[in-house]
Parts: C-alpha cells; sequence; structure tokens
C-alpha cells in the first residue's frame, strides 16, 4: 500500500503538470492569433516634444489627421480646421460646428464628422467644404441617401480602401457607413455591450475609428472596450475587460480608461488614447496592452516613458514613422519621435 505522503506528492505533481499543460495550451492559442503583428515591429518612440499650440492659437484640438508633410488638426472650441506646415499654422477650414474626427480619403480630401451639426463633412484640397450626409443641426437616426440620412453627434471617421466611409454615429450608439452617397447602418442597435452580427452588437458611446487591415477598429469608450469590425458587420472584441482602470497585459486581461482615439502604423501596431495616456496593442511577442507614456494628467515633454497628456482625443500616424497627438485639455499638438528631438519645447 502506498502511504498518504506518496499520494500526496503524486497528487501536486499531477496538478503542477496540469497547470503547466493548461498555461502552454493558452500561449500556443495567443500565438496563433498574434500571427497578424510580427515580433518586435515597433521601434521605441523615445521623446515627446509640442510642435503647435504653444502660443494659445488653438481652442480644443480632438481630430488629426496626415497628408504629406501637413498635419490637421480639427478645433472644436473655435469651430475650425488648422493646418500646420512646419512651425507655419493656418485656419485651413472655418464656420464649422465642434469638428472632431478627420480622415483623408484617396482624392485627398478630408473628411471630418461635424459633430455639433451631427453631418459629415468633406474639404477638398482648394478647401471648399461641401456636405455629404446628414441635414444640418437635425440629428436623428435614419439610414439613406446623403441629405435624407440623419446621424446624433457622430464624432469618428474612417476611410476604408474601397472608398467607403465609415463614421462613429456616438449617440446612436452604431458604426454606419456611406458608400456611394448612400448611408446604412453596419452594425449596433442599442445602448449596451454585446458582440456579435449587425444589430445584434451593442456599443456604448463609440468614438474613435481606424482601418485595422480589412477591418474596422472602434474605441468603444462607453464599454472602456477596443472592438473590430468586419466587412460583414461581425463584432468582436479585441482588448479591454471593461474594469475602467489602467492596466497593461494580455488583451483580454487589460483594461482603459475611456478609448477615444486611433490609429494604426504600417505594421499593423495599434495606439489607442486613453484616459490621460497612450497605449500600445502589438510590436511584441505577445498579445499585450502597453502604455508607452506617463498615466498621470500632465504637460510633460521629453523622454516618451515620462510625458504626460490632458485628455489626448485624436492619433494619426506621420509618414515618417511618428506619432502625432492632439492632446485636447493642453491646446496642443504633440508628437512621439523616434530620435531626435527639440529641447526648446521640453519641460522637465
Amino acid at each position: 500500500m502506498r502511504s498518504p505522503r506518496r499520494r500526496k506528492q503524486i497528487t501536486i505533481k499531477n496538478r503542477v503538470a496540469a497547470v503547466v499543460a493548461g498555461g502552454a495550451l493558452l500561449l500556443i492559442i495567443f500565438a496563433a492569433f498574434w500571427y497578424m503583428w510580427p515580433a518586435n515591429a515597433v521601434g521605441n518612440y523615445k521623446y515627446v516634444t509640442a510642435i503647435a499650440g504653444l502660443s494659445g492659437d488653438i481652442g480644443e484640438p480632438f481630430g488629426i489627421a496626415v497628408r504629406g508633410n501637413e498635419i490637421f488638426v480639427s478645433d472644436g472650441q473655435n469651430d475650425k480646421i488648422w493646418r500646420i506646415n512646419g512651425s507655419e499654422i493656418s485656419a485651413y477650414s472655418e464656420g464649422l460646428t465642434t469638428p472632431s474626427g478627420m480622415a483623408f480619403d484617396k482624392g485627398g480630401n478630408l473628411l471630418f464628422a461635424d459633430t455639433g451639426s451631427h453631418t459629415i463633412r468633406t474639404v477638398d484640397p482648394r478647401g471648399e467644404v461641401t456636405m455629404l450626409a446628414g441635414f444640418p443641426s437635425t440629428s436623428g437616426f435614419v439610414d439613406g441617401n446623403g441629405a435624407d440620412a440623419r446621424f446624433n453627434g457622430p464624432i469618428g471617421i474612417a476611410c476604408g480602401p474601397d472608398g467607403k466611409i465609415f463614421v462613429a454615429d456616438t449617440y446612436n450608439d452604431r458604426i454606419r457607413v456611406i458608400e456611394n452617397g448612400k448611408v446604412s447602418t453596419l452594425a449596433g442597435s442599442m445602448t449596451g455591450y454585446a458582440d456579435g452580427i449587425g444589430t445584434a452588437a451593442k456599443f456604448d458611446t463609440p468614438t474613435g475609428l481606424a482601418i485595422w487591415q480589412d477591418k474596422l477598429l472602434v474605441a468603444d469608450s462607453g464599454n472602456r472596450r477596443i472592438r473590430v469590425v468586419e466587412r460583414d458587420g461581425t463584432v468582436w472584441t479585441l482588448a479591454g475587460n471593461g474594469d475602467g482602470d489602467l492596466k497593461d497585459g494580455l488583451l483580454p486581461m487589460s483594461s482603459f480608461v475611456q478609448p477615444t482615439g486611433l490609429t494604426v502604423d504600417s505594421n499593423g501596431v495599434i495606439f489607442v488614447a486613453d484616459g490621460n495616456s497612450i497605449r500600445r496593442i502589438g510590436g511584441t511577442t505577445l498579445p499585450v496592452v502597453t502604455t508607452i507614456s506617463s498615466d498621470s494628467r500632465g504637460d510633460t515633454n521629453g523622454s516618451a516613458f515620462r510625458s504626460s497628456f490632458n485628455r489626448p482625443s485624436g492619433l494619426a500616424m506621420a509618414a515618417n514613422g511618428d506619432l502625432m497627438v492632439a492632446d485636447s485639455e493642453n491646446q496642443l499638438v504633440r508628437v512621439f519621435q523616434r530620435e531626435t528631438r527639440d529641447r526648446r519645447s521640453e519641460k522637465a
């Protein structure tokens, strides 16, 4: 007969083996899912500096987009869109109504959500503004052609490679799509949280959008998660557990404060403006969320990991890989740089 001691040792060993096997299986599953992100695809950002707004001309930078060497920033406080070219800043479009999210289409037209007027508008390279969808100062929820469609405080916008325009219809809690001038609903229904297809999915105050491979990323602010919308309207959760804390880690174990802005670099690495921090999804061997700035509210330039922000709202990727940030409550446009910095705009 085996002694109780011997049986206990065997039991412990079996449990350890089961735990190890389970952990290995979990890693294999995550590794298989993570094939879309090459390991170490993103270089380390070294410095943060302010490039616009230091003279107080920008009221509330929110959306941000890049075309060539020019940076465009929406300013909800001053109801205009600014153009930044080097050290020069000028008004690109004025007389708007709380413009927010922005994106360029293939033709070089700047599309933006004019949140306060519940419309989607476009500015051509000559600076002429055209109404694309919705009716000025009329909110609601209606699919249809151009001015017959209705939105309710849309914020996020993204342009797909096939010419489709995606809109985060923020206060209708839906993701809409504009194709050939017609507005339809891709996903979402009533306020809530649910993965699913089309109207079976639920969002809570979706804001930022970004194209990720052939998919659409959504900053689901109220649910404190990053969601993915497939071409057929299937919605699933990429990261965040909904807790509302700032916590790095594996995708389902990470948590977000209030994700607002999104952008994706050329390697498919995702960046998120979250609360007062900038987060990153990808660029590592395992599928993890990491914070690349300080998690404290402030206005600190210099070392990237010591940098602090005050409600950053919009993100955009420059052609050289720099990460542009619309730092809303600091009234600044800031940039994460890989190699160089301008010491004149640093704060300790």
